[in-house]
């Protein structure tokens, strides 16, 4: 009986570390697609970029 209990604590604690590596993940593309857009609005508007994310955008350019 202990060796079920323990095989499902396993599976449960394999579990929890697979959704807490899918969140944050996730979190993460959220998180570069905000940056994203606050320099896209700054280019647009012609108001400037820091200077790291200068040289990235015209290093892709």
């Amino acid at each position: 009986m202990e060796n079920k209990d323990n095989s499902n604590d396993d599976q449960l604690q394999k579990m929890n570390r697979t959704v807490a590596v899918i969140l944050k993940t996730l979190m993460a593309f959220i998180g570069i697609a905000i940056l994203s857009l606050g320099t896209t609005f700054l280019r647009e508007g012609r108001v400037g970029l820091d200077p790291f994310t200068a040289m990235n955008t015209g290093l892709a350019s």
